[in-house]
C-alpha cells in the first residue's frame, strides 16, 4: 500500500519492473543467469519486506531499497553481453 500511495515510490517501482523485465527477456542470458536473476530478485523482495520494521522511517527504507536494487539491475544490464 505504501508504494501505491506514493508517486515517487510508484515511479521507482515501475523502473524496477522495467529493468527486471529487460533482463529476463535478454536473449544473451543463459538459463542459469536467468535463474540467478530470479533468485536475486526473490532475496531482494524478502529484504525490502523487512522495511516495515523501520516503522516511522518505512518510506525512507523502501526508497533506499528500491534505489539500490535499481542500481544493481542496471549493473546486470551493463555487463550483459552485447547483442549482434
Amino acid at each position: 500500500m505504501l508504494i501505491c500511495r506514493d508517486a515517487e515510490l510508484t515511479a521507482l517501482d515501475g523502473e524496477l519492473r522495467a529493468a527486471f523485465r529487460r533482463l529476463q527477456n535478454d536473449a544473451s542470458f543463459t538459463e542459469a543467469q536467468r535463474e540467478a536473476l530470479v533468485e536475486d530478485q526473490r532475496r531482494w523482495v524478502e529484504s525490502m519486506d523487512q522495511c516495515w520494521r523501520a516503522q516511522e522511517r518505512m518510506r525512507d527504507c523502501v526508497k533506499r531499497s528500491q534505489r539500490r536494487r535499481l542500481q544493481h539491475l542496471q549493473t546486470w544490464e551493463a555487463v550483459s553481453p552485447v547483442k549482434p
